[in-house]
């Protein structure tokens, strides 16, 4: 693959140089590389890597050497499986298999330090629930687009379990916790799954039901899809659950408002006492709670400060989605892998994408989108009454439903690995596959444009194999660890993969051009066509013609297709007889009736043989036509090779069109590095003035600083306290593993010694006791439990 720019070739060879063994893992996804602005960030191993993009465009060609840094972080002694940025990309969250670290990044004057190794703070995420043993791996880390502080990060273990973490409040506990194997449940109130016993024995449940690979957040400006949540599970149901927001949230105010308007204009034109009307008046409570949260004077803001209304109820999932059509049986189950929900613009419903390890990807529109639902849980004497009704709608609520539209098997391997969905961050219709053979990009377009006209989806999408790591001929293949595309002002509009052997593969991608369509001229049909025999105004129209053929290249003679007029039905030949009977045994007679219909038959006969003769001669024409088309064509193609092969057309031979086009080349070259270190030099003495936001958040900071690591009594108190709740903290954490290293030595020293049999009756005896009273105490809880479930 050839790069037009020098500085990506640079890359590629510093690259090269650090060539890795490193292994992707065959049961999960990763994504190892991520871009800040122009700095360009990867994991190795258990490191993390960060070097300036922009510096190396700028620096000198011939050399290839890169001011690569190291982030120190004593925290990360994992292998690094995901690199996830927040929104203001200060912020990196570091996944593991069972570990979660956010990284604060250290600022854009990095590379001007002289040492290799740069100190950054870190933050161990919820060690208590994913870092002890036996707790479940990771499956995805995300930021919400919604967080005031840019600080609510989402992690979803594969025992379907979501959690939201605060890293400004309190990074070891979740804000909420909601749970995607549970009919109902209110956030925050999900068991911590890893200390309960498995139950044991056979099932007929498909155990990949159970288990969740994937997450993804909806989209819109008028529903319910940005506060709907979207759980993936590895057998490919998809199941949802809303509202969902972050519980210190920055709402918009617009959303919130219209997606009131069409709520309370739904109530009213539903009938009263019923379920629908009982589920729209859930949804107006709540939506009546996020309101009163916006303060007086931020109506006409952007977003307002809230927190997720609890009184309503439990959060019902809703799921799983109905699939139509039905995805036909295969010979082998697949997995799915990862979902990504877009919404380009003008489109009204939600696109899914949802990728398997077979090598299918699958495009879904959402026809019955997902609402607010809860269970049911009264919140206030006045609506007792409706409880029933509210029960009979969530037993009997139809599941919500997404449509197929396509189904597109990218490649015929089944050693296609865990791939990834990575979004465009220009076009909305556009979406990168990343995967054990390369990357491929999928473009909605071609049948985007035709959405409006519902009943002539004819095209399909648009599927490229941008980057291809293996060959037909080898049978191993570099599986894609990281993808990522940038589009900077300085850099352009790139992508970048990484392999994992450390290789990394950058891609210069097009921009599309816009085509005006009133631009386009339509060129009418041949039957409409006006026949012209007047020699004076077949004139301008020789001219016209002569003038649209200067400006071709090449003018065919075949104006158009050759179609030729199908023979009419309703004027076939009818031979049949119409005569009044006769008697057959008589002589035959000739009537003027018979010499009639004689006649009107031979002159349909010649009719017909004349329509014949005129289609034979059309055909001949048009051969003829197409002759003369191929000798022009054959000349003209001789022309082309005797141009192309005349020395002095040669680049740099004398004077010719080569050398012409040569120095036109180098000259472009020229400029286009005169202005990329113009453009550098703008961006290097711009210096903007702080703006109000920025000076009060600085002035927060240094308060803090103050408070924190103040010279008075005050500050070094503080400091204490602070140095005396981390110790205890970390004494917590050590307490389990001391006492089950005790409870191991106390072990091994009791089995030294030798127990009788008068000994273990005993045991027996009493552990039997036991037994019986723990049965009886489930009999005492199942009977109190059947009569809590009656009342």
């Amino acid at each position: 693959m050839e790069y037009q720019e020098e500085w990506l070739e640079n890359l590629i060879e510093a690259f090269a140089e650090r060539k890795s063994d490193i292994q992707q893992l065959n049961d999960s996804k990763s994504n190892k590389l991520v871009i800040r602005n122009s700095d360009l960030i990867f994991a190795e191993r258990n490191e993390i890597k960060i070097m300036s993009l922009s510096e190396l465009k700028a620096s000198d060609p011939s050399t290839s050497n890169i001011n690569l840094k190291t982030l120190h972080t004593p925290t990360i002694t994992f292998d690094i499986q995901s690199l996830v940025l927040n929104s203001t990309k200060k912020l990196l969250a570091v996944v593991g298999s069972h570990q979660v670290v956010v990284v604060v990044l250290p600022r854009p004057g990095y590379s001007k330090l002289v040492t290799p190794l740069i100190e950054c703070r870190s933050i161990q995420v919820g060690q208590y629930y994913h870092a002890i043993k036996g707790s479940s791996e990771i499956a995805k880390v995300d930021w919400h687009p919604w967080s005031l502080s840019a600080s609510s990060l989402m992690v979803l273990t594969r025992d379907a379990n979501f959690r939201e973490y605060d890293i400004s409040i309190d990074s070891e506990d979740p804000q909420q916790s909601i749970s995607f194997v549970q009919a109902a449940a209110m956030p925050g109130s999900v068991t911590n799954q890893q200390f309960s016993n498995k139950s044991k024995g056979f099932s007929a449940d498909d155990e990949r039901s159970t288990e969740c690979v994937s997450f993804d957040i909806g989209r819109g400006d008028s529903d319910w899809g940005p506060l709907t949540l979207y759980g993936l599970m590895k057998n490919g149901d998809v199941f949802a659950i809303c509202p969902f927001m972050p519980n210190n949230a920055q709402v918009p105010t617009s959303y919130i408002q219209n997606l009131k308007g069409i709520t309370e204009a739904k109530l009213m034109k539903v009938t009263e006492d019923s379920p629908i009307e009982a589920r729209l008046s859930q949804q107006m409570r709540w939506l009546n709670a996020v309101v009163k949260q916006i303060k007086l004077g931020e109506e006409n803001i952007a977003g307002f400060k809230c927190n997720p209304p609890r009184a309503t109820g439990s959060l019902l999932r809703q799921g799983p989605y109905l699939v139509q059509p039905a995805p036909t049986d295969e010979e082998y189950e697949s997995d799915a892998s990862d979902i990504l929900i877009i919404r380009p613009k003008d489109c009204p419903v939600d696109i899914f994408v949802v990728a398997f390890t077979d090598g299918r990807v699958d495009i879904c529109l959402e026809v019955v989108k997902a609402e607010g639902r809860w269970s049911s849980k009264a919140v206030s004497t006045n609506i007792c009454m409706k409880m029933d009704l509210i029960i009979l709608q969530e037993s009997h609520a139809t599941p919500p439903i997404i449509s197929t539209y396509e189904s597109i098997k990218i490649l015929q391997s089944h050693d296609f690995g865990y791939p990834t969905l990575s979004k465009d961050p220009i076009y909305e219709d556009t979406i990168y596959i990343s995967h054990a053979e390369g990357v491929h990009a999928l473009v909605f377009k071609p049948w985007l444009d035709e959405l409006d006209q519902v009943d002539s989806l004819t095209r399909d999408s648009t599927l490229v194999h941008v980057i291809r790591t293996s060959t037909t001929s080898s049978a191993q293949s570099t599986p894609i660890v990281a993808l990522d595309v940038i589009n900077d002002a300085y850099l352009g509009y790139l992508l970048f993969a990484l392999t994992n052997t450390m290789q990394i593969l950058p891609l210069d991608l097009s921009l599309r051009v816009q085509t005006d369509p009133e631009t386009i001229e339509t060129k009418p049909k041949p039957q409409m066509l006006p026949k012209v025999s007047d020699s004076a105004t077949s004139k301008p129209s020789s001219s016209n013609q002569a003038s649209n053929e200067e400006r071709k290249l090449y003018s065919s003679l075949l104006e158009s297709p050759f179609i030729q007029d199908q023979p009419d039905g309703s004027n076939k030949i009818n031979l049949s007889h119409k005569l009044a009977p006769v008697n057959t045994r008589a002589e035959i007679q000739v009537t003027p009736q018979t010499l009639r219909y004689m006649g009107g038959v031979v002159e349909n006969v010649r009719h017909h043989n004349q329509n014949s003769i005129q289609t034979g001669n059309n055909i001949q024409d048009r051969l003829s036509l197409q002759l003369k088309e191929t000798e022009k064509q054959i000349e003209k193609l001789a022309h082309v090779a005797k141009i192309a092969t005349n020395p002095s057309n040669e680049a740099g031979v004398g004077t010719g069109k080569g050398a012409r086009v040569e120095k036109v080349s180098n000259e472009q070259s020229e400029l286009l590095k005169r202005m990329d270190n113009l453009l550098q030099r703008l961006m290097d003495k711009h210096q903007p003035t702080l703006s109000t936001h920025e000076k009060k958040w600085f002035a927060e900071l240094g308060r803090i600083r103050d408070e924190v690591s103040g010279t008075d009594s005050k500050g070094r108190a503080l400091q204490a306290r602070m140095s005396r709740v981390g110790l205890s903290h970390q004494l917590e954490l050590l307490k389990p593993q001391v006492q089950s290293y005790e409870a191991t030595e106390a072990m091994k020293r009791s089995q030294t010694g030798i127990i009788g049999s008068s000994q273990i009756a005993k045991v027996e005896s009493v552990l039997q006791d036991e037994t019986k009273a723990i049965e009886e105490l489930r009999v005492k809880l199942d009977t109190v439990t059947k009569l809590l479930r009656t009342e």
